[in-house]
């Protein structure tokens, strides 16, 4: 999860038509917390870990 949000907010960076990502849920459930299998199956173990690498794209995207 981590790694292919990353993923995306890289790709929107890249692209100066996109001022705006806006995350949303479909189906019959979304929660705005952690994936805890997702992150008991990788948990953080430094700066090169998925979920660390998202929330520094997070932080320095705000900052554009």
């Amino acid at each position: 999860m981590y790694a292919a949000l990353t993923a995306t907010l890289d790709e929107a960076a890249r692209d100066a038509a996109i001022r705006v990502v806006v995350l949303t849920g479909s189906g019959d459930s979304f929660t705005s917390g952690n994936d805890i299998a997702d992150f008991l199956a990788a948990p953080p173990t430094g700066e090169d870990s998925p979920v660390f690498r998202f929330l520094a794209r997070c932080a320095s995207s705000k900052n554009r």
